[in-house]
């Protein structure tokens, strides 16, 4: 082969391997080896939407289809840019409405059309941590099962409803107002 044809087949490879498609064989830390093809790569980053000082943290699963960007055509010089959607895995939404599901099955979706959004966890719960206070502001809070209060509850002027102390009475009021100790 003459020195030209060798420099002409290494810029096509180099040229080929610029942008490839694998898939997501293992994963360490926030690094992944992709197989494309036959080969697999070395550990390769995958790019977050952020990561400086704010950071946009979402592992890459096994098996996810990503797109690998190389530098010079270098895979092991790669990074893996992005996720391709597989028929196999639905994505959480459509349209306009906003979705992100984990692998639990814990799904998060925002409707901009209907100003409205939808958290379904299977199981476990939802704790927000705060050393300030949490504020829920809106006409209405409903809660479709009980409300249990670790120290003090207030209400304002309206409440409504019974009410059990430590000590095992209900109160019972109506619009802000005692009306039974039992």
């Amino acid at each position: 082969m003459s020195h030209i044809a060798h420099a002409v087949s290494r810029h096509d490879r180099e040229i080929a391997n610029l942008v490839r498609i694998g898939t997501v064989q293992d994963i360490q830390g926030n690094q992944a080896r992709v197989a494309i093809g036959n080969t697999v790569t070395d550990w390769l980053y995958w790019a977050s939407r952020r990561a400086f000082d704010a950071f946009d943290y979402d592992s890459l699963t096994v098996g996810e289809q990503v797109v690998v960007l190389s530098v010079w055509g270098d895979v092991s010089q790669g990074v893996i840019v992005g996720a391709i959607p597989q028929d196999v895995q639905a994505a959480p939404s459509s349209g306009d409405v906003w979705g992100k599901r984990f692998k639990d099955g814990a799904i998060i979706t925002y409707d901009p059309d209907r100003h409205s959004m939808v958290v379904s966890i299977p199981e476990g719960a939802i704790t927000i941590e705060t050393d300030s206070r949490v504020r829920f502001k809106g006409p209405s809070l409903v809660c479709d099962g009980s409300i249990s209060a670790g120290e003090n509850l207030s209400a304002g002027n309206g409440a409504s409803g019974a009410f059990t102390t430590p000590t095992g009475q209900v109160v019972t009021v109506s619009n802000g107002i005692i009306t039974e100790i039992a």
